[in-house]
């Protein structure tokens, strides 16, 4: 997904908060961080929960990626919808250095997804679709997971390959296998009811 945002571009001598000195970052000027910071908050938290937090470690991450970026900083990142949540993952990750392997869903939690602008998997209603979609993706091996976490927000395979510095083909192959673990599980939820 690219931002709608464009602006005068310039390189700087440094890389930002999260990149390394090898990763391709550019800056761009003129996006208002309170604007996008109250525009992009909620789907950002959302976005983390997808990857296996609950909201409170999300929200953590989530403004401590933001706190990270306040100007002057702010008018180094081009992308900076990609760009936090690169750097809201890193710091969740860094910070809970655990498996996540299943997660307890309280209902702020459906609350974020359901608000957070993530549009649900198409196997699954909105309602208890996210709830059930944020605790299947919890399933999935971590890249299968990060591969349907920014799918789910939005992103095409060619901007989850860029943004997790992988292959479009592995990006495909993950989704794939992604989707086909979620659908055998969603079949087994249903058997599984009556």
């Amino acid at each position: 997904m690219t931002d709608s945002h464009s602006a005068a571009i310039a390189q700087p001598a440094t890389p930002p908060f999260g990149f390394s000195d090898d990763e391709t970052y550019l800056i761009v000027e003129g996006v208002d961080f309170a604007d996008f910071y109250r525009k992009e908050r909620s789907g950002l938290v959302a976005f983390v929960v997808n990857h296996g937090a609950d909201h409170q470690e999300a929200s953590d991450a989530v403004q401590t990626a933001f706190a990270a970026v306040l100007p002057p900083r702010w008018e180094t990142i081009r992308e900076p919808r990609a760009y936090l949540r690169k750097a809201a993952l890193r710091e969740y990750y860094r910070s809970a250095p655990r498996a996540v392997t299943t997660v307890e869903l309280t209902e702020e939690d459906v609350a974020t997804a359901l608000t957070g602008g993530s549009p649900p998997l198409d196997i699954v209603e909105a309602a208890e679709g996210v709830q059930w979609v944020i605790s299947a993706l919890t399933i999935l091996p971590l890249k299968q997971r990060q591969v349907m976490a920014w799918h789910i927000d939005g992103y095409s395979h060619a901007e989850i390959a860029k943004h997790l510095c992988i292959p479009v083909t592995a990006v495909r192959k993950n989704f794939s296998r992604a989707k086909q673990t979620l659908q055998d599980y969603h079949s087994n939820q249903r058997r599984e009811a009556g």
